[in-house]
């Protein structure tokens, strides 16, 4: 006896709904995201250049640089958009240094709508190339399944947000994705509905004409951009249409020409990067107005280069490494940043035609191009997110799609990309204000478990050192860094640290000092955790830690030299107390130094204390002192050594202060004698005191805890009637005291 069962088949979401449902799901996030941010008026990397330029086209009708330029500028006050970067033509003319197609169409929606203006343009820009995809997809699909395509591609990734970038990149993703639709979209026949306008244009002559004007407006934006274009002509030659080949690339040769003659007509400049340039702000001046000749030197110290202009020196280790950066790399990663690509990649593959492989080999191209070319910038400077060079060549991995990606395809790419938003909308909420920056997005959830670009030239937001002969990167803001040494408190997130070494092996010492009467310091690499305890000694916590790391897994040179390969080590450091209690702890990164045991013998050959000293007053001591150690002082560097003084109440010894610290006024090498000064600020209350005269090893020690006595010590009458100053031989030459660090024994 048999029987069947029939399925039952549940609701299932239409792809137009969904599509529908994802886009503005997208809007809202990216929403969010930029209320969260800031005000829109702060810019970064080459905002600046690009919205004055529209302004001047707006405004003043040119790109030369002028008074009124200066103006709006300097009107700006400290919002963050007063750097530009100038160039000087061959006749003297100064201009923007940027590429003056941008500014041109947007410059009429700058003048209507400021900053709002350029977003306006750019969406506009970019819907009108989605529009384009939408219809030349609708010739093989059903809409719905068009408009999900479209959707993800540009929703599910990062390419919202460059929409409210102010500059070309929003652009050029607009010109690349119209001109190889209007282009190419011929190639591949209507299969469903019915022809229409659209049809008509991309099956006869000028769809490749007019989309081969625009990709000869987008090489002019970058010059690497005119790979997209060759993809283009070589797609046409490989299916068999010469003609539109030869339509698309005589039309993309002349778009490029006029523009660039345009160039030259406006700024005296045809190609801006070859041009001597330089990059202005209110510190340097401009060059124009009051001041301008002062400012005209800074073109001294610029560089006229452009990336086609410059024979590459082959680095396949950096190569390498960019080339996995530029795949899930934390500030470039493209999964990461347009996780829409991996499916797209999938689809094109699976569709498996001519135009199709060499769309992805396009695309390829120009990835290889950027991580050969130029690995240590691969990725477009400092103000950017994810790889905005690589922008331009993103549209041709949906030219590469016939066979398009189902729903279930598509929500799990939603998925990927909304733990990437929460990742990013939950760093911007916590870190936002102690990273400001276009970065400042990249410091929590996902974005924390990817590689970290060792490679890289330029981040924004950084913070470089360069202490103990090795180069120190604070990757992200969970550390307050000083001149040589870095804050860490309970609670926060562990601080990540970068650290550039030419040592293949050893440890890490950091000096560590807290008031807390017991501290924990954690360290972290991605192989090995070590947790190291300190215990309070008079004054606090004061000691030494010692950590060794795992082996580097980088090993490549960097951009400041071009010798050596050096060691790249990311790890993490934070502090606890046992007990859970808030607590602060200040670091001093040593490197692979100990603590310098015969620094401390010194001679004293002039000091005379005074006697009385006048309440609330400053007085400057004079001394001589030589170095009988076997190691330099000096005031500049990590193992630093400064000038210092402590007050004792005679009536109260319990009642100590600890001075400011003054500078040594030179390095002073072992065997050699300095004369300084030694600042002193007395206390506001009368009384007397013990006033204790000494060298200090920053954060350290005193240098009488290691040798047994001070420079100088006695007992000072402090009263308020004025005292006059010490007089004395050199008083002309007096150092500027700093804020002590605490030391310990």
């Amino acid at each position: 006896m048999g029987g069947s069962r029939t399925a039952r088949k549940g609701p299932s979401v239409k792809p137009g709904a969904l599509a529908l449902v994802l886009g503005l799901a997208s809007l809202l996030a990216f929403l969010t995201l930029g209320a969260v941010r800031g005000s829109l008026l702060r810019g970064s990397g080459d905002e600046g250049t690009y919205r004055a330029m529209a302004e001047s086209i707006g405004r003043d009708g040119d790109l030369e640089f002028g008074p009124e330029d200066r103006g709006r500028l300097e009107a700006l006050g400290h919002r963050g958009l007063q750097v530009v970067i100038l160039q000087r033509a061959e006749d003297g003319r100064i201009s923007y240094s940027k590429p003056g197609l941008y500014a041109l169409l947007a410059g009429p929606f700058q003048r209507v709508g400021g900053t709002v203006g350029l977003l306006v343009f750019n969406g506009l820009a970019l819907a009108v190339a989605l529009g384009l995809a939408f219809g030349w997809l609708c010739r093989r699909a059903p809409p719905g399944v068009a408009a999900l395509t479209v959707v993800g591609f540009v929703a599910l990734g990062a390419l919202p947000a460059y929409v409210a970038w102010s500059m070309s990149d929003a652009l050029q993703a607009a010109l690349s994705l119209a001109g190889g639709v209007l282009a190419v979209g011929g190639v591949r026949p209507r299969t469903r509905g019915r022809a229409g306008r659209l049809d008509r244009l991309l099956d006869g002559p000028w769809g490749p004409a007019l989309g081969g004007a625009l990709l000869g407006f987008l090489t002019f934006t970058r010059y690497p951009n005119g790979l997209v274009a060759a993809t283009v002509v070589a797609v046409l030659l490989a299916v068999g249409r010469p003609r539109r080949a030869a339509l698309a690339a005589g039309a993309t040769l002349l778009a490029f020409l006029v523009v660039t003659g345009g160039n030259q007509l406006l700024t005296g400049v045809a190609v801006p990067y070859k041009a001597e340039r330089a990059s202005f702000d209110v510190t340097t001046g401009y060059p124009a107005g009051d001041g301008a000749e002062e400012a005209l030197a800074q073109f001294k110290e610029g560089r006229a280069t452009h990336s086609l202009g410059v024979v590459p020196r082959l680095e396949p280790a950096v190569s390498l490494y960019s080339a996995l950066y530029f795949l899930v790399g934390r500030h470039t990663g493209l999964l990461v940043y347009f996780p829409a690509a991996a499916l797209l990649v999938f689809a094109g593959l699976r569709t498996g035609d001519r135009l199709a492989w060499l769309a992805l080999a396009g695309a390829t191209a120009g990835a290889v191009f950027y991580v050969v070319w130029m690995p240590r910038n691969y990725f477009g400077g400092e103000g950017f997110i994810g790889n905005r060079y690589f922008l331009a060549f993103y549209p041709l991995l949906l030219l590469a799609v016939d066979r398009l990606p189902g729903r279930r395809a598509w929500l799990v790419v939603g998925g990927c990309a909304a733990a990437v938003f929460g990742s990013a909308l939950l760093s911007q909420w916590t870190a936002g204000e102690l990273d400001p920056s276009s970065q400042g997005h990249a410091h929590r959830g996902v974005f924390r478990w990817l590689p970290y670009e060792s490679t890289a030239s330029a981040i924004d937001g950084r913070r470089d050192r360069y202490w103990s002969d090795e180069f120190v990167r604070f990757v992200d803001p969970w550390a307050q860094v000083g001149d040589w040494s870095f804050l860490l408190r309970s609670g926060d997130l562990p601080a990540e640290l970068l650290v550039a070494s030419q040592r293949p092996h050893g440890a890490m010492r950091f000096v560590v000092h807290s008031d807390a009467p017991e501290i924990l310091v954690e360290y972290r690499d991605w192989k090995r955790r070590t947790v190291e305890r300190l215990e309070s000694r008079v004054g606090g916590v004061n000691g030494e830690v010692r950590f060794l790391p795992s082996a580097a897994w980088r090993r490549h040179p960097f951009w400041w030299e071009a010798g050596d390969p050096f060691y790249a080590r990311t790890f993490r450091l934070s502090v606890r107390t046992p007990d859970g209690r808030p607590a602060q702890a200040e670091l001093r990164y040593l490197g692979p130094y100990r603590i310098p045991s015969r620094i401390f013998d010194r001679t004293v050959l002039a000091l005379e204390l005074p006697e009385r000293a006048s309440a609330g007053g400053v007085e400057r001591i004079p001394l001589r002192v030589r170095n009988d150690g076997r190691r330099f002082w000096a005031s500049d560097r990590v193992q630093s050594v400064f000038l210092s003084y402590r007050l004792t109440d005679v009536d109260d010894p319990a009642r100590t202060i600890e001075g400011l610290r003054t500078p040594l006024p030179e390095r002073v090498h072992p065997g050699r004698t300095t004369d300084a000064f030694v600042e002193i600020h007395w206390p506001e209350e009368p009384g007397r005191y013990r006033l204790v005269v000494d060298l200090v090893l920053e954060g350290v020690t005193w240098f009488a805890e290691r040798n047994g006595e001070p420079l100088g010590e006695g007992v000072v009458t402090v009263v308020e009637e004025a005292v006059e100053e010490r007089q004395g031989a050199g008083t002309e030459r007096v150092t500027a005291a700093t804020r002590p660090a605490a030391v310990g024994e």
